[in-house]
């Protein structure tokens, strides 16, 4: 092989693979902190923290947190897996997609069995949208927390740390003492469209959309969440 067709070739391979998953390693999953965040012990016997791409479970203060856990516990822990690389959180942690022994990848295996949320704001590349209609219909068919009005756990995150997270049932949802930091059981002041990332108030005509079925309790609550202001109601 001529320099040039190898130089042709080495291209070729660069630009079949993806950048963000560039990175790529393999060990056993020996810690679960919760149903999106795992510990992998890698063949040169290093640690990694991993948190799941584009996946948001129930805190493990929240209902079904400990099923998620559960969930995830039952798929990897003990066994074999592989990390694709997307990203490196704020805490430092590896952030990535996790395939199982067989072929099943955790992140997509929880969205689909109704124990977490997309991550709409950080969960951006082309096949996300597939993710999202795993949640979509998780959430139809009513599977795991979507059998519940539930909290979605950056909004929960938000409350415990504003010392508002008086949480009045067992599905995570705040009891009417919890004041400013209260959530409806169903609905909420503010929608979110999940395809657009763009938020709009109760008042708005488009607050009804199709693809709006993120909902909060406050307009700081849906930019905490990564949502966009609508330009038409300007919430």
């Amino acid at each position: 092989m001529t320099m040039r067709l190898f130089a042709m070739f080495l291209l070729t391979m660069l630009l079949a693979v993806p950048a963000w998953a560039a990175q790529v390693f393999e060990g056993k999953v020996v810690g679960i902190s919760d149903g999106d965040t795992l510990t992998v012990l890698t063949d040169q016997k290093q640690q990694i923290k991993v948190r799941l791409y584009g996946v948001d479970c129930p805190e493990t203060k929240q209902a079904y947190g400990t099923r998620a856990r559960q969930f995830t516990s039952d798929k990897v822990f003990g066994k074999r897996v592989r990390v694709e690389v997307a990203d490196t959180d704020r805490y430092g942690r590896t952030v990535g997609i996790v395939t199982a022994p067989g072929g099943s990848v955790l992140n997509s295996d929880l969205l689909a069995g109704g124990m977490g949320w997309l991550y709409t704001a950080y969960c951006k590349k082309p096949f996300c949208r597939d993710w999202k209609k795993l949640e979509e219909g998780a959430r139809i068919a009513h599977k795991g927390l979507w059998a519940d009005a539930a909290v979605p756990p950056w909004e929960f995150r938000k409350a415990d740390r504003s010392g508002g997270g008086n949480w009045g049932s067992v599905q995570g949802v705040p009891s009417a003492s919890s004041g400013k930091n209260s959530y409806a059981v169903s609905g909420g002041s503010y929608s979110g469209n999940t395809d657009s990332g763009i938020f709009h108030a109760s008042t708005c005509r488009y607050y009804n959309c199709k693809r709006c079925t993120a909902h909060f309790s406050s307009r700081e609550a849906a930019i905490q969440a990564g949502y966009r202001p609508c330009k038409v109601c300007r919430p």
